[in-house]
């Protein structure tokens, strides 16, 4: 791959991710942001085409995979404890 269809492709991929922040910020209620997922993963997908093969990557995708993780066991715990009559 040449290094300028690299660069359009990163710019594209920026792009995308750009513009579904902006489409969830948008839609959603500022109370309801910390938790979009999308929101997470879009921005992640810019750190990761701007800084590919950073040193700080691995970190990055840890803390996001912590945080997607703390999202969905908030979501889905509640739900669990019902399914199984437990009641907190």
């Amino acid at each position: 791959m040449t290094d300028e269809r690299e660069r359009r492709i990163t710019i594209g991929e920026v792009a995308i991710a750009s513009a579904l922040i902006v489409w969830r910020l948008a839609a959603g209620s500022p109370a309801g942001w910390w938790k979009d997922w999308i929101l997470v993963v879009a921005a992640f997908w810019i750190f990761a085409r701007i800084k590919p093969g950073s040193r700080a990557q691995p970190v990055a995708a840890a803390l996001v995979m912590s945080y997607l993780l703390g999202i969905y066991l908030l979501g889905q715990a509640p739900l669990a404890l019902f399914v199984f009559g437990i009641r907190p």
